[in-house]
């Protein structure tokens, strides 16, 4: 499944993470282009 996650906050971590561990295709987007990419890439 692809899900997009809006916001680099705690909880977009949380899922984020999870959803990744679990086999599903996240994008990452919020304000700071500098921390979508810093979030991104701590998920995997």
């Amino acid at each position: 499944m692809r899900i997009g996650v809006l916001g680099t906050g705690g909880m977009a971590d949380a899922l984020g993470g999870r959803w990744v561990a679990a086999g599903h295709e996240v994008l990452v987007g919020g304000p700071s282009p500098a921390r979508s990419r810093e979030l991104a890439a701590r998920i995997g």
